[in-house]
């Protein structure tokens, strides 16, 4: 693959779901969508410093009963779902169907936060999460007109990136993985 400058994520692994490993927590990110943007949903699962992603859900036109509806069919209700926070009431009727949604853990500065979290993990993708890899390839850095790339991601083509970003900085943001002796 070719990768620009301005790419924010270059490395990722595509690999087949046969080769993640059978023990994982799995928990889930979700970013609402419904006319011109898609709901993105990804299963996600952290094994030391390497994240495995599903994709579940990139669809326009969903409702939350849709959403709801979709989950349960593939037996993911019982999963905890960090969903976009600018969404209560969205998440409070899927909480209401039966769904272990949460609001994910926004404010300022939080997005930069959320993308320099997941630049420390090592990712793989199943290679069926054809939405994701499109996303990550367009998934750039700003560009003044100078031609000075500026630490703010662009704000498009994002959804399966802010919904893997909402679920891991939601999950892992306060994570405390050393020990005092």
């Amino acid at each position: 693959a070719v990768f620009s400058q301005r790419q924010i994520f270059r490395d990722w692994n595509y690999i087949d779901e046969s080769e993640f490993p059978e023990e994982l927590d799995w928990f889930m990110g979700c970013d609402f969508g419904y006319t011109n943007d898609p709901t993105a949903i990804c299963l996600i699962a952290k094994k030391n410093d390497k994240v495995f992603v599903k994709e579940v859900l990139y669809k326009t036109g969903m409702t939350n009963r849709d959403i709801a509806n979709h989950l349960k069919s593939l037996g993911l209700e019982n999963l905890l779902m960090f969903c976009d926070s600018a969404e209560p009431k969205s998440i409070e009727e899927l909480k209401q169907m039966g769904i272990l949604a949460k609001p994910a853990i926004k404010g300022a500065g939080s997005i930069n936060a959320g993308l320099s979290l997941m630049r420390e993990f090592d990712f793989y993708i199943s290679n069926k999460a054809t939405n994701v890899k499109s996303e990550q390839m367009k998934y750039v850095w700003e560009e003044l007109k100078d031609g000075t790339i500026i630490n703010k991601a662009v704000d498009r083509d994002n959804h399966t990136m802010d919904c893997l970003r909402y679920g891991l900085y939601s999950k892992f943001k306060n994570r405390n993985e050393f020990f005092v002796i």
